[in-house]
């Protein structure tokens, strides 16, 4: 992968992957939830640090007037994130069944 922007994580952002991963421990397992979080940090990391703009705005209106972006992860997960110079912040990861407020929360 070549060198692109940095990606930094909230501390939301990191809760809310962990939250997920304990919702599908519940259901597929545990090694299962791991192999999840494993591959949304991955890719993540890979579309977001060389095309940080690959994500279409946002649609909730609250995070698109700020700028930020909604990175869908298998149909299931959105990534809320925004584009700043050499970087993309990571503000959280929401499962795309919850209520909107918390994803306008995010924020």
């Amino acid at each position: 992968m070549a060198q692109g922007a940095q990606i930094i994580w909230s501390k939301k952002a990191l809760i809310g992957l962990a939250e997920a991963a304990s919702f599908l421990a519940d259901i597929v397992g545990e090694q299962k939830a791991n192999a999840f979080q494993i591959d949304l940090v991955n890719h993540v990391a890979e579309q977001l640090s060389s095309f940080p703009d690959s994500a279409p705005p946002c649609h909730f209106p609250k995070l698109a007037a700020v700028g930020c972006r909604c990175l869908i992860y298998k149909k299931k997960y959105i990534v809320v994130y925004k584009v700043e110079p050499g970087l993309v912040r990571i503000f959280g990861v929401v499962g795309a069944h919850r209520n909107p407020r918390i994803v306008e929360g995010l924020v």
